[in-house]
């Protein structure tokens, strides 16, 4: 799917990979790019600078994202490509276990990294369907594929994105639907600026520039897969040639974090949860 001449719905716009998308599709061309967040005041700053369209948009509301989407289509026609992106981390952190997070987090993590897909898909991908033609793109994450250590709800519910995904090319593809799954490793966002030391650097930090670049030229491919890092692949290959192996591997990465970070298997710069969009 081209992205230049293309009209572009971005959840997550304001911030982080989000706004990196909307900037990018820009300066490619895009003819129009709307800009889907709970934080109306930093999507109309990127409006601003794209000429776009902010709106107000809580993901896990499906009737809010469904009134953007008709809003969005009785302005311009129809949405082009609609970028899936909003997330949210939740952090095992205080007493760091996988086991005891309340089901108010539990509710969070999932009704924001997988139903926001759900709802998104639903919204929009029946209108894409009946014009034969449309891109739905989800930002998963590697943590999807490989575990993010230190953070059990972001990587079970990304887990889950990832096969809601698979099921989404799976039964439309053949119908015109363009889908493709995001699976960045570390990149420079809200979403990770509070957290270091942990797997998310493994395999260095991208800027969201960087990122946003690598995954229109994977939309414009017509790619499923699409990498922020080069590596993320032989990771996943690595994992499926012995999934044993790399269970056990993977424990003594979190062991050799530990040790590095004085107990704990990434640091907190702040006391908050890294819960921005």
């Amino acid at each position: 799917m081209k992205i230049k001449g293309s009209v572009i719905f971005i959840t997550g716009g304001a911030s982080g990979i989000g706004k990196a998308l909307a900037l990018e599709s820009h300066a490619q061309g895009a003819k129009a790019i709307i800009m889907a967040d709970i934080n109306t005041k930093n999507a109309q700053l990127v409006a601003k600078n794209v000429g776009g369209l902010p709106l107000e948009c809580d993901v896990t509301n499906f009737e809010n994202v469904s009134s953007c989407v008709n809003l969005v289509e009785e302005k311009y026609g129809q949405i082009d490509i609609y970028f899936s992106n909003a997330g949210i981390g939740i952090g095992d952190d205080p007493h760091w276990t996988a086991y005891d997070h309340s089901d108010v987090e539990w509710h969070k993590g999932l009704s924001v990294n997988l139903m926001s897909h759900v709802y998104g898909a639903r919204a929009v991908v029946p209108k894409m369907l009946s014009r034969g033609r449309g891109a739905f793109i989800i930002t998963a994450s590697a943590a999807g594929l490989l575990t993010q250590i230190g953070d059990t709800i972001y990587t079970a519910s990304k887990y889950a994105a990832v096969g809601f995904a698979d099921s989404l090319a799976i039964t439309h593809g053949d119908q015109g639907l363009e889908v493709g799954l995001i699976c960045p490793e570390g990149v420079a966002t809200p979403l990770t600026e509070n957290i270091k030391g942990g797997a998310q650097d493994l395999g260095g930090v991208k800027t969201t520039t960087e990122a946003a670049k690598a995954i229109l030229k994977g939309v414009e491919e017509g790619r499923y897969f699409i990498t922020t890092h080069e590596n993320t692949e032989t990771y996943l290959k690595a994992k499926a040639d012995d999934y044993d192996n790399w269970v056990g591997g993977m424990q003594k990465f979190r062991r050799n974090i530990i040790e590095a970070n004085g107990g704990v298997p990434y640091i907190l710069k702040v006391d908050n949860k890294n819960d921005k969009p």
